[in-house]
């Protein structure tokens, strides 16, 4: 029979009842292993700055003004409440009013120079803040038309459309690869395709190309979309065989805002400019990293 020493029997005792029980090494060397306290993450600060146009103006192909646009919002700047055109002898030519619940705003009215109402929409959503309806009505509060549109998570796949009886005008559906919407399908109140539109991305996920079909897949025109540092700087619209029809140049800011939208025909005259003017608000949020 062997023999079994005491000191081996406490040795086993302690090492089966103690977490925190000595470690026993070759060198016969023992050492207490400590609990080790969790360190809990403080949350960091972010700070964003969020910018937001307040003033949009169109300008004649020599620099004069054609019309401009005020945008009036709340006094935070997260909320739009109202959008005014003036002619170019400050004149009010229509306005558009919004009202909200919560962060999402439920109706839209637009007035016109007389201050008249002409026609509002009501919006709803879903769950996730996603837009399901838009229902437009006259000043006498009859439904005009409906826009209706299904949701596959945060991706829209579906827009149809119905007129004052409830009946159906026609439908989009949009088609996806991953995350891009790389497709979009018109058809008619029958169901029948009308035209579609192939859109092509680069490596960055940003669109570099537009192509309308017709039903039977015939190219009826595209628009290319070119960048710098990420930003759009210059889209081109062609007809069916490649040629320019004409150009839309945008230029920057430092924060990515185009201040300025040029318009041309093939042949870069100018044929309208559009200026727009920002504001800023700063957008606290925390992190854990």
């Amino acid at each position: 029979m062997k023999r079994i020493y005491p000191a081996v029997l406490v040795a086993a005792f302690l090492i089966a009842g103690c977490a925190t029980a000595p470690v026993v090494k070759d060198s016969g060397e023992v050492k207490k292993v400590e609990p080790v306290a969790e360190v809990k993450k403080e949350p960091v600060k972010v700070v964003t700055t969020v910018y937001y146009p307040v003033k949009e103006t169109s300008l004649y192909a020599d620099g004069s003004v054609d019309e401009y646009t005020v945008y009036t919002y709340d006094e935070k700047g997260e909320k739009l409440l109202k959008k005014e055109l003036f002619d170019s002898d400050n004149v009010l030519q229509e306005r558009e009013e919004y009202e909200y619940t919560g962060d999402l705003p439920m109706v839209k009215k637009f007035f016109d120079k007389n201050g008249d109402l002409q026609n509002y929409h009501t919006y709803k959503y879903d769950g996730a803040g996603n837009i399901v309806a838009d229902t437009t009505y006259n000043s006498k509060d009859e439904v005009q038309s409906q826009s209706k549109y299904s949701w596959d998570g945060n991706k829209k796949v579906k827009w149809s459309v119905f007129d004052a009886s409830g009946a159906l005008f026609g439908t989009t559906e949009y088609i996806y690869e991953g995350d891009l919407n790389t497709k979009i399908v018109n058809k008619n109140s029958a169901g029948e395709e009308e035209e579609f539109f192939v859109i092509e991305y680069n490596e960055s996920g940003l669109p570099v190309k537009n192509t309308e079909f017709s039903a039977d897949s015939t190219v009826r025109g595209s628009r290319t979309f070119e960048y710098k540092d990420g930003l759009l700087v210059l889209e081109k619209v062609l007809r069916s065989n490649g040629s320019v029809k004409r150009k839309i140049v945008y230029s920057n800011d430092e924060a990515g805002n185009p201040l300025e939208i040029i318009y041309t025909d093939s042949a870069d005259n100018v044929q309208e400019r559009i200026k727009k003017e920002y504001k800023s608000r700063k957008v606290v949020s925390y992190v854990t990293e």
